[in-house]
């Protein structure tokens, strides 16, 4: 099974905006309301594919009813820990002609009764065997260390946990040696505190995690094991909305590695869905058709890395 740990759950509001400038007064084309959130992004595609899987995290307040609703309509099995503060609201404006703009709240603060809530329920929710995505930014009053006591203890459980998250918690959760890491390159050079190149970085990290990819958007990406490094090409497409693209490529690549394929076949995997659901305005990835044509074409983009 595969189980996604989104503790900053969102409701999220894509609204299209041609000619998008600060500080000027303008009125949406489009607007779309859907349940988001990095994890719940993982999660989507996840079912997208065909597989089962069951989502854990902080939920509270007013879009309690629209999220697990959502989640319903999706198949997903939830593990949801309430919480006294309002699950936060992010905005992401869209101009079809130049990029992507997003405003992400931060989530209700989080009390320490909450946390230890969650715990229980990600131990409930786990299973020797599982693959554990642990997606996105944590909420206020959420220690740093709170992902590698995650890490460690679910992996000492038989689980192996694929991290995607940011700062320094993402620098504490690879230290506790991780199955899999999966930062952009961005957010592995502040980590780690280098400004080393993709190739680079990804040798590094697998230093620590079995699986090492990092992400560099339209450019591509560095997959590692045991310092062997490849690099990928996405494959050239029309992009309308990038936002979730690094979450789908996770759903593809943990998708894969459970459904036996080799890990080559897996990070293709990921990587045409990355690029599929940078073609669509909300995230996801359409039909299994469009994503493995897209991954036949990922399989020629693929060369190993110096």
């Amino acid at each position: 099974m595969i189980v996604v740990l989104t503790l900053n759950t969102a409701v999220d509001r894509i609204m299209v905006i041609p000619g998008l400038k600060v500080g000027e007064v303008f009125r949406a084309e489009e607007s779309r309301v859907f349940a988001g959130g990095k994890g719940l992004n993982v999660v989507r595609v996840v079912r997208e594919l065909g597989s089962p899987v069951r989502v854990v995290g902080f939920l509270g307040g007013t879009p309690v009813g629209f999220i697990q609703s959502e989640c319903e309509r999706m198949g997903i099995e939830t593990h949801w820990a309430p919480t006294a503060g309002e699950t936060r609201t992010c905005v992401i404006a869209v101009d079809p002609h130049e990029s992507q703009t997003v405003l992400n709240e931060p989530g209700p603060r989080i009390l320490p009764a909450e946390i230890e809530r969650l715990a229980g329920a990600i131990r409930e929710a786990t299973s020797p065997g599982d693959l554990l995505c642990i997606s996105g930014s944590a909420p206020p009053g959420v220690p740093d260390y709170f992902y590698r006591e995650v890490v460690a203890e679910q992996q000492s459980r038989g689980i192996r946990v694929l991290v995607d998250v940011s700062g320094l918690p993402l620098r504490l959760a690879w230290e506790a040696r991780p199955w899999a890491v999966k930062p952009n390159l961005a957010e592995a050079r502040a980590a780690l505190g280098t400004d080393d190149d993709g190739s680079a970085m990804a040798r590094r990290l697998s230093d620590r995690a079995e699986h090492a990819l990092v992400t560099a958007g339209a450019e591509g990406g560095w997959y590692a094991s045991d310092g062997q490094v490849t690099e990928y090409r996405s494959p050239s497409i029309t992009v309308v909305n990038a936002v979730g693209s690094g979450d789908a490529l996770a759903a593809g690549f943990l998708v894969g590695m459970n459904s036996g394929m080799t890990t080559d076949e897996a990070v293709r995997l990921g990587v045409a869905c990355g690029a599929a659901n940078a073609l669509r305005l909300e995230p996801g990835v359409g039909s299994r058709d469009e994503v493995d044509r897209l991954a036949t074409m990922a399989a020629g983009l693929t060369r190993p890395a110096s």
